[in-house]
């Protein structure tokens, strides 16, 4: 299924789905459209220009244009700053090596350029017994700074992905308490979303369908609830009372009362008779 979007002049935004072109992957064109009212379309984005809103991972993904300035996308920026790591570890794990030896002959040059040419990664020492001085090319001490950029890119990045859950498994110090607790203040944000489909979904898809049905929708009480419903705790009080005022019957009763680890045996009125 594709939408065909046009632009709508008289709103503030300047696109809006018009319909809906039905089309199959293996013979083209379907030949059928169905109207905008006939699908759902939950587009919680409404001030941004694109017809079908934005996606949760929309943030990540695109490039952000504010007047003439373009800033790349988190998740190009980070896979660029992955995929640029291993050379910078190869590049100073085995640095490059300026070596000065003084009044040295070309012979003596050559030993030493192939002795550090073929150096093996973890180093090697070299002899030489007249001055001489040689200097590995190391990282500047400014680029320790870029330290905290690369942990922006990536706190950006797991923002983006709208959920706390990463951070637990690669974050030193964030245990399941900070797991909790930004997940209940990422309810605030979620809640609100919920509420929204759960007035549409009732109102456009559980309305229609129950009055087509031939059933009083005011009486159904169709509703959508997300999550599993909660069940009460049960305590033995309640079963006792509960028993009083015949709600359950006695082997009902029993039965629950096991669950609580109450012992109970089975009694009859009928004697075992003793054999003579």
């Amino acid at each position: 299924m594709c939408a065909r979007v046009s632009s709508v002049p008289d709103l503030k935004i300047p696109y809006k789905v018009t319909g809906y072109q039905l089309k199959s992957t293996y013979s083209g064109n379907a030949g059928s459209e169905l109207k905008p009212e006939a699908v759902v379309h939950w587009r919680l984005c409404s001030d941004v220009p694109s017809g079908f809103g934005v996606g949760l991972l929309q943030v990540l993904l695109h490039t952000l244009t504010l007047d003439s300035d373009k800033r790349p996308a988190y998740s190009w920026m980070k896979a660029k700053i992955e995929r640029i790591m291993p050379r910078i570890f190869e590049k100073y794990a085995g640095p490059d090596v300026l070596a000065y030896l003084d009044k040295a002959d070309a012979a003596t040059i050559k030993q030493f350029e192939a002795a550090i040419k073929n150096r093996p990664e973890e180093g090697a020492w070299l002899f030489y017994n007249k001055p001489c001085e040689v200097k590995p090319v190391t990282i500047d001490p400014r680029a320790q700074g870029f330290v905290y950029y690369i942990d922006h890119i990536v706190n950006q990045f797991y923002l983006g992905c709208e959920t706390p859950l990463p951070r637990l498994f690669s974050t030193p110090g964030f245990t399941e308490a900070s797991a909790r607790a930004a997940l209940d203040l990422q309810d605030m944000l979620i809640k609100p979303v919920q509420r929204y489909v759960k007035r549409q979904v009732e109102r456009e898809i559980f309305l229609p369908i129950v009055v087509q049905a031939g059933c009083d929708a005011a009486k159904a009480k169709v509703r959508l609830n997300f999550g599993s419903p909660e069940t009460p705790e049960l305590n033995p009080a309640d079963l006792i009372k509960a028993a009083e005022q015949g709600l359950i019957r006695a082997e009902e009763f029993r039965k629950n009362a096991v669950k609580f680890g109450w012992e109970l045996w089975d009694t009859t009125n009928a004697t075992k008779e003793t054999p003579k």
